[in-house]
């Protein structure tokens, strides 16, 4: 059955034409075992319908990520030819609704192409025109770095992301990669410093102490700037719950990075995130 489903989906796109592609028998005609072909990918994003993969990872892991991945990959690549579209004469009064992506657990779905440009580091930076909406969400850094293969690869993936959200992170390497994505900040710190003398120093022969017949002693404070990291990488192994530290994108800038406390959908919308915390609703 393993082998049917995946050669059945790669029939998709054997077709000599992707409009050629057959949608859904009408309602009444289905046949019972029958396989469902999907509409064309261009279709399906300009109406707004919602495509999922809903398949148990445990049931075949392999096949799983190789039909998410070719998945990703042909609406991906459908969504690129919307520039041409949009630049058409016959479109200029048309409005584009923009595309969301939603991936979780997107290190298992991650492709980066190196010289090949299906890769999505490429693809996200060239969809920015094409209004799409990536929300990705993964494990860790590390997860990320490690399901890419390329020691590199996964920062220039990382870099087409311009919001970031870092919920609690449990391993140093992401924790220390997330405190330098959020930057450094100037902070003033006080220096201070004491100075004693003493006139006709001596020793005393009753004490044993040092000392002198006069003596002064002063006190000076400065202040100096210096750039240290704004979350430092135990701020993000420290989160507590319903906690986050953000880098935001506003769509003209990129906001300073800032520490959120998050209020879950099920929870009361009108007590404080600290009201929550205190009656031990998080």
């Amino acid at each position: 059955s393993v082998v049917e489903g995946l050669s059945s989906f790669l029939q998709l796109f054997d077709q000599p034409e992707v409009a050629d592609v057959f949608c859904p028998p009408p309602r009444g005609e289905e046949r019972p075992g029958a396989p469902r072909v999907l509409p064309p990918m261009d279709s399906l994003i300009e109406d707004g319908r919602v495509l999922a993969l809903n398949m148990a990872a445990g049931e075949s892991p392999a096949l799983g990520k190789v039909l998410g991945v070719m998945l990703k990959g042909a609406w991906l690549q459908a969504l690129l030819r919307r520039p041409k579209a949009m630049a058409d004469p016959a479109n200029s009064r048309r409005s584009w609704r923009p595309a969301v992506l939603v991936i979780d657990e997107y290190h298992t779905f991650a492709t980066v192409g190196g010289d090949d440009p299906s890769g999505d580091e490429r693809t996200f930076a060239l969809s920015r025109q094409s209004r799409l909406v990536p929300l990705l969400a993964t494990q860790s850094l590390s997860s990320l770095r490690s399901a890419v293969g390329n020691r590199e690869a996964w920062r220039t993936l990382l870099q087409t992301l311009r919001t970031r959200i870092f919920l609690s992170l449990s391993d140093e390497f992401s924790a220390e990669q997330a405190s330098k994505l959020c930057g450094q900040a100037e902070i003033l710190r006080p220096n201070y410093s004491f100075s004693e003398s003493a006139g006709r120093a001596g020793v005393s022969l009753l004490s044993g102490r040092a000392g002198g017949s006069r003596g002064s002693l002063s006190a000076s404070r400065s202040y100096s700037t210096r750039l240290e990291a704004k979350f430092k990488p135990r701020d993000f192994a420290e989160l507590d719950n319903a906690q986050a530290i953000a880098q935001a994108y506003d769509g003209v800038r990129t906001l300073p990075a800032s520490r959120l406390y998050l209020k879950p959908h099920y929870l009361p919308a009108d007590k404080s995130w600290f009201r929550q915390a205190e009656e031990g609703l998080l």
